[in-house]
């Protein structure tokens, strides 16, 4: 039985002749004639993704059919396998060889848990698109699709993939759209895209990617068209999209980015659809998307979204529309917040938590056609004054600090849904959902209304010393209000101040960084224009938070501590080290520690003596203790770490060096000895007795040759020495003085 398998997509009418266990399938134009298995339905079908020049294509659908096999006796001419819907849990190798002519091979929603060993499909050479969605695949093995050197579309989504080997893509020349949507992939491996050059679309949504390394796309340098959705990423490098040079869409909404990786997405050049819904990003700040060329931006469904700062979207020359909406926590959008979109049509702000919107939205938009407001909680005061004026007659005011101005009409402008405008407060107080065109426009107050402080912080905040702390603070009011704070100390703190630690920002977030103890207390935001001002504040506590003192070893004379790990440094020169004997009455031992400092030894202790070690925290003139540990000091005998105990690379360098010295000694020896032995064999001493006086020759007579200092006089008697027992050597004397002397006066 030969089986041939291959997935499709849509299908849409079929004719049918039915036979005793087969059936004949024609067309209206009698141009396939074919003997069908009986558990399938052969025909005419048209394919939606087949190309455009082929609408019609020979169909055998055996699907639903609770097949265990493919079944035998396809129609060799079939372009298109329908298998999908059956239990069918393996295909071999030569499942679909006769079907030279297959296009299609649908094996969606089957029972497959492994693909057999390349090459699975290596006889359906003509094959274009795989659909093996819905099954149980845990593994792609390597090369599992060599041969299908036309395949342009894979679908392998919906299964139990956690391991895609990394050539298992090898050979997909062709292949243009890769599905692995819906699968358990934790990571991407450069390795699977480097055979994919005609790649154009790639998803990967509802995995748990949890990161994206560097160049893991570089090989997709064809890549238009990116889906990252519903996974886990929350941190995205500068270089996790390098290569993509031709994306123009990606997907990274559902995902858990606490802030938009502008660092990542600016290497795109031509991308087009940007979406980020639903990420928990909490306030986009200055500069957050900038320099992109994209013309649709999605910032839906964001369940933490609180506010859009100034300038938080810059430099988006070319982008169309901007979906905003959904978002049921975001309260603040800032006057600045659009500038510089000059191409923007669409700007979508329906269905958020919005409470003011500036008319600077309608005058920095020039090519604004569609502003839809409709579902926010708006505050009807003179805030929402120019809104109800554009609603009635096409005129809106535009306020700066000190004019009220009046601008040309905006009818350019469509507000979809007006009616369903809604006041949340009108003048201060609370109307519920009430319609703002039913408002009564002299109601709404100008020329101008005081602040209301939009505080988006908690009412209070415990944190670590050491540890920092951003407070935002926004405001509405009309003009647009100016922010402070005043800090727990009672100083004032504005966007011009200048402090070390402590800065407010433009748009009126206070940070305060390296907290100390004396920074605990009450902040309180401050929001004032020509018309009054408004306040709220929090409460920070500030703790001592995890610190730990640690035993990291003590002889008898020293204890070596270190704080929280040596993972851990004090960014701060306001901690110390005290230090006493426990039960002591006697002032504390003091170590001020250096920023950065990991460790610290104390020396000069007692043996056998028990210390109270702690780390503390100096606040103005008082230290306060944050945590602190016993060690006790070893015995008199017990000898110090540094001079007991030798590392073993100590231990082998010594070695090694006494080794080294031991040979250098030995072949010296050997070269001092070697040039003494050829010395004497070359009769030094023979030299010196051959020049002395002929004196020397005389028997008894002394003499003293000033030359040599030789005694003639003791040279003479070694005449006499009976010569009976000596040796006497062949042709060749021994290489001595003495006996070479000798030998000469015997003979003479």
């Amino acid at each position: 039985m030969h089986h041939n398998v291959r997935w499709l997509t849509v299908c849409c009418v079929l004719f049918l002749v039915p036979s005793n266990n087969s059936c004949v399938a024609t067309d209206t134009d009698s141009q396939w004639n074919a003997t069908c298995p009986s558990e399938c339905r052969c025909g005419r079908k048209q394919l939606l993704p087949l190309p455009d020049d082929k609408p019609i294509t020979r169909t055998a659908d055996c699907s639903h059919g609770k097949l265990r096999n493919a079944p035998a006796n396809i129609p060799a001419d079939t372009e298109a396998l329908l298998l999908k819907k059956n239990i069918i849990n393996r295909i071999e190798p030569g499942d679909f060889q006769d079907l030279t002519a297959l296009q299609y091979l649908d094996l969606s929603y089957n029972d497959l848990e492994q693909l057999a060993p390349a090459p699975v499909f290596g006889n359906v050479s003509s094959l274009r698109i795989l659909n093996l969605e819905g099954n149980h695949l845990s593994t792609i093995p390597h090369h599992a699709f060599a041969g299908l050197v036309e395949l342009e579309e894979l679908r392998v989504s919906a299964n139990r993939l956690t391991d895609v080997q990394r050539h298992a893509f090898g050979g997909l020349n062709e292949l243009q759209i890769l599905i692995l949507s819906r699968n358990h992939l934790a990571a991407i491996h450069p390795e699977w895209f480097a055979d994919l050059p005609s790649l154009r679309h790639l998803s990967l949504d509802h995995n748990q990617l949890g990161t994206i390394d560097g160049g893991s796309f570089l090989g997709l340098t064809g890549l238009t068209t990116l889906t990252i959705a519903h996974n886990n990423l929350s941190v995205l490098s500068a270089d996790s999209f390098l290569g993509l040079t031709e994306l123009a869409q990606l997907d990274l909404s559902h995902n858990r980015l606490d802030e938009v990786p502008q660092r990542a997405i600016s290497v795109f050049r031509r991308l087009k659809v940007l979406l980020l819904d639903d990420n928990p990003i909490r306030i986009l700040r200055p500069g957050s998307i900038q320099g992109l060329t994209v013309d649709e931006l999605g910032l839906r469904n964001m369940s933490s979204l609180l506010s859009l700062d100034r300038h938080s979207m810059i430099s988006l020359s070319q982008l169309q529309t901007l979906r905003i909406h959904g978002n049921r926590k975001l309260i603040y959008v800032h006057p600045e917040a659009f500038d510089d979109l000059p191409q923007l049509e669409y700007l979508l702000l329906h269905d958020n938590n919005i409470a003011a919107l500036y008319p600077t939205v309608l005058t920095s938009l020039p090519s604004l056609r569609q502003l839809t407001l409709y579902n926010n909680p708006l505050r009807c005061d003179c805030n929402a004054h120019w809104i109800r004026a554009t609603l009635t007659n096409g005129t809106s005011y535009v306020y700066n600090d000190t004019l009220v101005t009046v601008v040309p009409s905006v009818e350019r402008v469509a507000f979809p849904k007006a009616d369903r405008f809604f006041c949340d407060t009108t003048m201060g107080e609370d109307v519920g959902e009430r319609p703002l065109l039913d408002v009564p426009i002299s109601s709404l107050g100008l020329p101008t209304c005081k602040p209301t402080v939009i505080a988006l912080f908690n009412d209070s905040y415990q944190k670590e010393i050491g540890k920092s702390v951003a407070l935002d603070c926004r405001a509405i009011g009309v003009p647009p209000p100016s922010i402070h704070w005043i800090l727990s100390n009672g100083k004032i703190v504005k966007s011009t101040s200048n402090y070390s630690r402590i800065r407010v920002s433009k748009t009126g977030t206070l940070t305060v960084d390296n907290l100390k103890a004396e920074h605990a207390g009450t902040y309180t935001c401050v929001a004032t224009n020509l018309a009054g001002y408004d306040t709220t504040n929090t409460v920070l506590r500030v703790h001592s938070g995890h610190i730990r003192i640690l035993d990291r070893g003590s002889t008898n004379s020293f204890v070596t501590v270190s704080w929280n790990g040596t993972e851990s440094t004090i960014a701060t020169s306001d901690y110390l080290i005290l230090y006493r004997e426990r039960g002591s009455d006697r002032p504390y031992g003091r170590v001020h520690l250096r920023p950065y400092m990991r460790k610290y030894t104390i020396s000069n202790l007692k043996p056998e003596t028990t210390y109270e070690f702690c780390i503390a925290y100096q606040h103005s003139r008082r230290t306060v203790k944050l945590n602190c540990v016993d060690i006790e000091t070893k015995g008199r005998l017990y000898m110090m770490r540094g001079i007991r105990t030798i590392s073993k690379l100590t231990i082998l360098l010594a070695l090694c060096l006494t080794s080294l010295g031991v040979i250098l000694i030995c072949v010296l020896m050997v070269v001092v000895r070697r040039y003494q032995k050829r010395k004497s064999y070359q009769d030094p001493t023979g030299a010196q007795l051959a020049g002395l006086s002929p004196l020397a020759s005389i028997p008894g007579r002394r003499h003293q040759d000033h030359r040599t200092g030789f005694d003639t006089e003791k040279v003479g008697q070694m005449s006499n020495i009976p010569l009976d027992n000596l040796y006497n050597p062949p042709t060749t004397p021994l290489c001595t003085s003495t006996t070479s002397l000798i030998s000469t006066q015997s003979n003479a």
